[in-house]
């Protein structure tokens, strides 16, 4: 039997939830058949993440940053991308299938 675990919802927006996991909050993507049930792990403010395949920037592939923020009516995160060579650059905006959640960095922690 599959070990289920109860996340709260707290708002609905388009295909995003804002969940709440030990007082910590963050958006996370659903799945389209349910509507509610998590996908998986979900980026919070702060959480480091790698980025991956992107196509129109493959620049930023491979690249580490902090998510800043989830913008709801854009669906990217704000990531501000770390590295002498993005010290003073503006984050950049990215889908959550583009980016890859860092060990140490988990809702679970």
């Amino acid at each position: 039997v599959p070990l289920q675990v109860a996340f709260p919802v707290v708002h609905e927006i388009r295909r995003h939830v804002l969940l709440e996991v030990d007082g910590r909050r963050g958006y996370e993507q659903v799945q389209a058949h349910s509507g509610t049930e998590p996908t998986g792990l979900f980026i919070r403010d702060g959480d480091q993440v790698s980025i991956m395949g992107l196509k129109q920037a493959a620049q930023y592939n491979g690249c580490k940053g902090v998510a800043l923020k989830f913008l709801p009516d854009r669906g990217r995160y704000q990531v501000k991308l770390k590295g002498d060579a993005y010290r003073n650059a503006d984050p950049i905006l990215v889908k959550r299938e583009n980016l890859k959640l860092l060990s140490g960095s988990t809702s679970q922690d």
